[in-house]
């Protein structure tokens, strides 16, 4: 099957300067990706984008840049993982609809140092509709809050 998607980020320059309705081979292969790698793209751009993030869609994204900077502290981890693992998967199921059968883990990693970065581990599986139910597999660990800052002496 060809592949017909984007790759993130997108290359404008490749699609303005084909000719005659064409793409180059060469510049097609850096333009166009798999189904599959379309689809890890778009999670991922999901996971990354924060509420209110993109104008025309402001539900658009994930609610971890919500919680961020309560991770960890005094809210009950579990808690806030099983909040966090339902509105991800809410926010997949919208918006990456060639996926079906959705499941979602997360896991809060943290460290004993204060003020250090929380990473927090995703796994993403379900079945993709339109290749007979194929598995899919998105897995990443996001660095998440707080910022660190130390002033100047």
């Amino acid at each position: 099957m060809p592949d017909h998607y984007y790759r993130i980020p997108l290359r404008l320059d490749l699609i303005t300067n084909r000719g005659e309705g064409q793409l180059e081979t060469s510049n097609a292969r850096e333009l166009m990706c798999s189904l599959e790698e379309s689809i890890w793209n778009h999670i991922y751009l999901i996971l990354t984008t924060a509420y209110r993030e993109v104008r025309f869609d402001t539900t658009f994204g994930s609610a971890i840049w919500e919680y961020d900077l309560i991770a960890g502290s005094d809210v009950n981890e579990i808690r806030w993982e099983g909040e966090i693992k339902d509105l991800v998967e809410d926010s997949i199921r919208h918006y990456e609809q060639r996926l079906e059968s959705i499941q979602v883990k997360v896991k809060l990693h943290l460290s004993a140092q204060k003020d250090a970065h929380k990473r927090l581990s995703i796994t993403i599986t379900g079945k993709i509709r339109s290749m007979e139910r194929q598995t899919f597999t998105f897995e990443r660990d996001i660095i998440i809050a707080p910022f660190i800052a130390e002033s100047l002496k």
